[in-house]
């Protein structure tokens, strides 16, 4: 019963409350003239400084100035020191031949020898090897050597040599001379030798020598 008599009041006081405003604003008369507008009022005292802004970027680089003028030339320096000495120079090429010079003059006649002596020789001083091919195909290299002598008493001479081949006799004529040809064989040991030849009879002895020369690039193929 209670709550029910304070919701009642509450009402009760509600709606007298609205009678008294319309009463109120029926009451009320008509709007006056507007008044007119008050002096404006003073600056009101300036507020505390912000906070400093941000950095403001980096201005543009400006141009390169003018090039400033040479400086004097500076002071000779010192010496340096010496440099080690450059290696030695390749051998330079061999020089041409010289020109072949003048024959010499001819040499006094020898004195003439003993009757005990004889002399020989082999004609031309050296003699070529020559191949022959059988019929099988076979090379065999040889050289003919002719031997002539003087000076010894007239018969029979003994010949003899370090060559193979090259041994013999031959008869000299009533003038003391003779001549005879040997048929050497020749090998590759034999070429550009010196070749000694002696030649006696009774009390004469005679020594020459002679070179078996190839004539042939190819002459070794002989076996």
């Amino acid at each position: 019963m209670r709550g029910l008599f304070r919701i009642r009041f509450r009402t009760f006081i509600l709606i007298a409350m609205l009678v008294a405003s319309m009463t109120l604003v029926a009451c009320a008369g008509a709007d006056g003239p507007a008044g007119s507008n008050g002096a404006p009022g003073k600056d009101g005292a300036a507020g505390p400084a912000g906070p400093a802004g941000p950095a403001g970027a980096d201005g543009e680089d400006g141009k390169d100035g003018t090039n400033g003028s040479d400086g004097k030339d500076g002071a000779d320096g010192d010496d340096g020191a010496n440099g080690t000495d450059g290696k030695d120079g390749a051998d330079g090429k061999d020089g041409a031949d010289g020109k072949d010079g003048a024959d010499g003059k001819d040499g006094a006649d020898g004195k003439d020898g003993t009757t005990d002596v004889g002399g020989i020789s082999v004609i031309g001083g050296q003699v070529e090897a020559l191949e022959t091919v059988d019929e099988n195909g076979g090379s065999t290299w040889s050289a003919e050597v002719t031997i002539i002598g003087g000076g010894f008493d007239k018969g029979s001479v003994n010949i003899d040599s370090s060559a193979s081949g090259v041994s013999g006799s031959a008869t000299a004529n009533s003038d003391g001379a003779f001549s005879i040809t040997f048929t050497m064989k020749v090998t590759p040991e034999d070429l550009d030798v010196p070749i000694t030849v002696t030649a006696s009879a009774g009390s004469k002895l005679a020594s020459t020598g002679f070179v078996v020369v190839n004539n042939e690039d190819n002459w070794v193929r002989a076996e």
